[in-house]
This record gives structure tokens, C-alpha cells and sequence, in this order.
């Protein structure tokens, strides 16, 4: 039987779903999709997540602090 991408990026939805990932399929977050998280296709990052995770995990920071944080990594 020859695998397809389909076949495996489906094989890997369950398993990272099984490992507690939310699991959403990428036509969703484009910019179009149903819920949009990227502003163009070429981004990689989801920044709102990224920088929710970031005021989670580091909640005693500023803001400003975080903003840095975020232009650092992405660039």
C-alpha cells in the first residue's frame, strides 16, 4: 500500500491528539480559513499563541517585556 501525505499528516493529528495537542487542519488558520490565525500563508508561527503562551508562562512581565520576547524570536 503506498502512503500518501494525506494518509500521514492524518496518522499524525490522532497521535499528537492522543498526546493532549489541540489539533486543527492548517486550511483553517489561513488567512481565509474559518478560524484565521496567520496573516499570510508564509507565516510559521501563530503569533497569538505564541504570545499567549508567553504571558502564561511569564505573567510577572510587562507587556512591553513580552513584545521584545516575540520581535526577537520572529526575527
Amino acid at each position: 500500500m503506498k502512503i500518501t501525505e494525506e494518509m500521514l499528516e492524518d496518522h499524525c493529528m490522532v497521535w499528537f491528539g492522543s498526546l493532549g495537542y489541540q489539533t486543527l487542519n492548517g486550511s483553517e488558520l489561513e488567512p481565509k480559513g474559518s478560524t484565521p490565525e496567520r496573516e499570510s500563508l508564509s507565516d510559521v508561527v501563530l503569533k497569538p499563541r505564541l504570545r499567549q503562551a508567553l504571558l502564561n508562562i511569564n505573567s510577572h512581565l510587562p507587556e512591553e517585556c513580552i513584545d521584545t520576547a516575540i520581535g526577537i524570536l520572529l526575527n
